[in-house]
């Protein structure tokens, strides 16, 4: 169900940018790819991060757009229960000083409904982390490691480029390259979905966590978005043959390689059932 839910944003999101037939084959290459095929079937909460992190990604669009309370509340309420949720979402809260840097919007400064942002994220989240860090912080151990900042920017880079394969890797991160290109005329939701993939792999080099690339499907979709806003520069049919070959290789390869992974939780709950 949530996976669905990430995918069914994405068409609503890419459908605005790249029409119903385009929107709709970017939601099925999220579905298709590796990552998101190994993760949705089993009790973990990445896609559960993943969902809230991308909503409050289009909540924060919206609030660089029309300034509204509305909006700023709406980012902070998403980050909130994607922080709560697991740690690892704490990469958004590098996200809106670095849509100010980029955009160079300083009269957001100068606005209330800026500073609730991380005054209610903070308000939320900093009760929880303090009652749940002893439990979470098991899994904090620098040691586990093999290489330290900077390198690990590169590891988890190249992590993601061997999950996603090569051709999906040239056409997301070529997306995302592309987009750079453009940054002085983006709007404020192709500027939010270009700085979060950056924002999120500086976070998971930097955690004192061990580098894998379960967490870092939260950058699916804003690469995913940011390939419809590149498709759309094309000529109609031509972009919509790209988008449409891709999603059928992909699922292809996924069919034929996919191996549904073993159900670790299934021995404890018969185990519990069994006592």
């Amino acid at each position: 169900v949530i996976t669905a839910l990430i995918s069914a944003t994405i068409f609503a999101v890419a459908r605005r940018v790249f029409g119903a037939i385009g929107a709709l084959c970017c939601s099925i290459l999220f579905l298709s790819l590796p990552d998101v095929l190994s993760s949705s079937p089993i009790v973990m909460t990445d896609t559960t991060v993943v969902l809230f992190g991308f909503w409050s990604l289009l909540a924060l669009a919206r609030y660089f757009e029309t300034i509204a309370w509305r909006h700023a509340v709406c980012f902070a309420l998403l980050a909130s229960c994607a922080i709560m949720t697991k740690y690892s979402s704490l990469y958004l809260a590098l996200i809106p000083p670095l849509a100010l840097l980029v955009s160079r919007r300083w009269d957001l400064l100068r606005r209330a409904s800026f500073w609730i942002q991380p005054l209610l994220v903070i308000l939320f989240c900093a009760p929880w982390i303090l009652y749940t860090y002893r439990f979470a912080g098991i899994g904090f151990d620098p040691s586990l490691r093999e290489t330290v900042f900077p390198e690990t920017i590169v590891l988890n880079i190249r992590l993601w480029t061997l999950a996603l394969g090569p051709w999906i890797s040239i056409l997301l991160f070529g997306a995302w390259a592309f987009q750079a290109a453009f940054l002085d005329q983006a709007n404020p939701l192709r500027l939010i979905m270009w700085i979060q993939p950056v924002a999120l792999v500086f976070f998971q080099s930097i955690a004192p966590v061990c580098c894998e690339t379960r967490w870092l499907i939260s950058g699916l979709p804003p690469l995913i978005i940011l390939l419809s806003f590149a498709l759309a520069r094309l000529p109609k049919w031509c972009g919509l043959a790209a988008i449409a070959g891709t999603v059928a290789a992909c699922s292809s390869l996924s069919v034929i390689q996919f191996r549904r992974p073993p159900n670790t939780i299934q021995p404890a709950v018969e185990a519990v059932i069994h006592r």
